[in-house]
């Protein structure tokens, strides 16, 4: 059987269906991220957006930090106190929301498959931040493959430990 691990659990399984389709979505931007997206196959030029070249999916990653990196040079004024209301705006919400917070994170960790699904994230977003070349060396350029590699491995498993149950102790997902 030749078919992706997600999409023969799509058709395999009863549960967790919406699961299965959003990482073989994932799984499919991934791979054309890393071809960027055939640029070099079909022989297209990339547009350029704030000096970035999009030819991926985390260009639009590196555009924002761009853009706000820029934003807090020419308004720092502007961009603390921006800061400042996000963050209070997002402690007010964590207050009033906390009880359910506290029992989804709790629900969470104990279901293996959305443990795996975090750290999928986690990954991700630390191949981000290794691809805006912060540090000028070879390190950000390995450790970015080497997260991608690694999130990529996570999907896999979050396939394998989703086969086995429904993510939540509800029932369908």
């Amino acid at each position: 059987m030749n078919r992706p691990l997600a999409l023969s659990q799509f058709f395999k399984k009863k549960h967790n269906r919406k699961a299965f389709i959003v990482v073989g979505a994932l799984g499919l931007l991934g791979f054309l991220d890393e071809m960027s997206f055939g640029e070099r196959v079909i022989e297209f030029s990339a547009p350029r957006l704030y000096g970035v070249e999009i030819d991926a999916a985390h260009d639009l990653f590196r555009v924002a930090y761009r853009l706000l990196t820029d934003f807090r040079y020419y308004h720092p004024v502007l961009a603390y106190l921006a800061a400042g209301a996000g963050a209070v705006v997002l402690a007010m919400l964590a207050y009033r929301y906390r009880s359910r917070l506290l029992r989804a994170a709790s629900n969470a960790y104990r279901s293996p498959p959305c443990v795996i699904a975090l750290l999928f994230v986690i990954l991700v977003f630390l191949a981000l931040v290794a691809d805006l070349h912060i540090l000028r060396s070879q390190l950000p350029i390995m450790l970015e493959e080497v997260f991608e590699m690694n999130a990529a491995v996570a999907l896999l498993l979050f396939c394998l430990a989703a086969a086995e149950g429904p993510l939540t102790s509800g029932g369908e997902e």
